[in-house]
């Protein structure tokens, strides 16, 4: 019964890169397309909560683009230094 707000349907995964509560580890591109792959397979949407993803480009020597290319969304910070 999808009126019940006790069964809700999920619609989107949401990964945080990089995952701040994890010491900071950046999600690798190819993590992020599998996640990607497995939720167009489930008819989900998948969006990065990218507030450190520059930091996650620098730490791994590959572009934001690479990185966010098997999500449908991705948010940005330009307040998170690099510093």
């Amino acid at each position: 019964d999808t009126s019940d707000d006790h069964y809700p349907e999920t619609k989107v995964i949401c990964l945080e890169n990089t995952h701040n509560m994890m010491g900071g580890i950046p999600l690798s591109s190819d993590y992020v397309n599998q996640v990607g792959a497995l939720a167009r397979r489930n008819n989900l949407k998948v969006h990065i909560d990218g507030a450190r993803i520059f930091h996650a480009s620098i730490a791994q020597n590959t572009s934001v683009a690479e990185l966010s290319k098997g999500a449908d969304s991705v948010s940005i910070c330009l307040s998170k230094g690099l510093g």
